[in-house]
């Protein structure tokens, strides 16, 4: 980071703590009744705890000098807003840890990268899980809600609407958690935010008791098409 011309405060193992697993205990209908997709959630656990001197030294950067410390530390998907899909990591951060770590990711990703596309595509194309989705799309409908094409279609909306709302929520001071960043929002953002997370639930309650009917029936076929996948591009 010295050599990207800024400084650099490493966090401690034990001290950086995030709320990321905050449900991971709960079954998907009640994990939708309390957080949706979880895309809103994204506000409060893609903030971490812990690291007050970088927040600090943050404040003393002016917009364009922050936007770039985060690209030299986590790489060009640093701008993405909370809850992108993020394939890879970036910057000072991915160069430290592929020389140090080097775990199973960095040594096959081009292979996980290949095969996660090549199974994307067998399932988008598959006329059995189109037939799902159609009739995914038939009991939205039904209930009240907009024609998304599949509940991939529907979260990566929502994602979108809440891309641009992140836009304009950022902390005025120094926080050391999700729920202080949530604090320095004024009253605009925070009832908009809100807004948005009411969104999120009553959509993602929807989609779930449209999804539950065939919900067997879409795993199986996922487990097919993993299986075949895997077994024709096994990694070196």
């Amino acid at each position: 980071m010295r050599l990207e011309g800024f400084d650099y405060f490493p966090r401690r193992a034990d001290s950086d703590k995030r709320i990321d697993d905050l449900g991971s205990d709960l079954s998907p209908a009640r994990y939708a009744e309390e957080f949706g997709f979880g895309i809103g959630r994204a506000l409060i656990t893609g903030v971490a705890v812990g690291n007050s001197k970088e927040e600090e030294y943050l404040q003393f950067l002016n917009p364009t000098e922050r936007e770039a410390y985060m690209i030299a530390l986590n790489g060009e998907q640093a701008l993405d807003p909370p809850g992108a899909d993020v394939t890879e990591i970036g910057g000072c951060r991915g160069e430290a840890v592929a020389s140090v770590a080097k775990p199973v990711w960095f040594r096959h990703a081009d292979w996980l990268e290949s095969s996660s596309k090549k199974y994307y595509d067998r399932l988008v194309a598959d006329p059995r899980i189109i037939a799902l989705n159609q009739e995914w799309t038939s009991c939205m409908q039904q209930a009240g809600f907009d024609a998304w094409s599949s509940v991939d279609d529907l979260s990566d909306s929502l994602s979108e609407e809440f891309g641009k709302l992140w836009d304009s929520f950022r902390p005025t001071k120094a926080f050391n958690s999700g729920e202080e960043f949530l604090e320095a929002l004024d009253e605009e953002s925070a009832a908009a935010y809100a807004a948005f997370q009411a969104k999120e639930i009553e959509l993602a309650v929807a989609a779930h008791k449209c999804s539950i009917i065939n919900k067997e029936t879409e795993i199986a076929i996922m487990n097919e098409l993993q299986a075949k996948v895997l077994s024709a591009n096994a990694p070196d």
